[in-house]
């Protein structure tokens, strides 16, 4: 458990807050109509999506994950997150071609870009596959803010769990898309800028550069291949 301060919580607090105030403001244009809510009127320009994706990237589960990752297969097993880069090659190759079919979803794209009885099987299969991956995936966050709020707060895991997802549920219901894209945007900036103030304040602690990569050096002598990148 760690000891939490008053500036500590105050920033935890704000930020909830700030996060809960997305859904009100952006409940107006959420409730506009169905593509507003779930597409955000389909007028999002490309850098809010994308923010929103670093942003889900930096949540609680992706630093335990690649953490983990890094400490068992060292820097190497930054390739791992590679299985992603589908992501970017979809956007690039397919986006324009799934707005101008103006459909809510992948499932519904299916049976757009095919027809008949195949196509409503797919159709079916995408659909049920998604429900099974996000349901898994909200599963992963979720254990992983219970998790943390147990390590942090002393709760028991199910307590964080609960909390937060219904913290996320009252700006994602209230707004839709909107809320989601917007409330990410600024998650995506508060989390760079901590990412780098942090990363700056531990080599300061470290003793710089020249204090900790020779701390390092023993790792590498003793034959260890934790600070390659490519794999040897």
């Amino acid at each position: 458990m760690v000891h939490f301060t008053f500036l500590d919580w105050f920033w935890v607090v704000s930020f909830i807050i700030l996060m809960t105030v997305c859904g009100i403001v952006f409940y107006q244009l959420g409730k506009r109509s169905m593509a507003d809510f779930f597409l955000a009127g389909r007028g999002l320009p490309w850098w809010l999506p994308a923010t929103s994706v670093y942003a889900t990237h930096t949540a609680t589960d992706t630093p335990i994950w690649v953490s983990g990752i890094i400490y068992r297969y060292g820097l190497r097993g930054i390739w791992y997150t590679f299985f992603s880069a589908w992501c970017a090659i979809s956007a690039f190759a397919s986006t324009r071609i799934f707005r101008r079919s103006l459909a809510y979803t992948q499932a519904e794209w299916q049976t757009l870009r095919f027809s008949g009885l195949g196509a409503e099987l797919l159709r079916g299969w995408i659909a049920g596959w998604q429900v099974f991956m996000n349901m898994f995936v909200l599963g992963w966050v979720g254990m992983a803010m219970g998790k943390l709020c147990a390590y942090l707060f002393g709760w028991p895991e199910w307590l964080g769990l609960v909390l937060f997802s219904t913290i996320c549920a009252i700006y994602v219901l209230a707004a839709g898309y909107w809320g989601v894209v917007m409330s990410d945007f600024q998650q995506g900036v508060i989390a760079f800028f901590v990412i780098v103030i942090v990363s700056l304040w531990g080599i300061s602690v470290a003793g710089g550069r020249g204090e900790s990569s020779p701390s390092l050096r023993p790792w590498a002598k003793a034959g260890a291949s934790t600070l390659l990148l490519f794999p040897g």
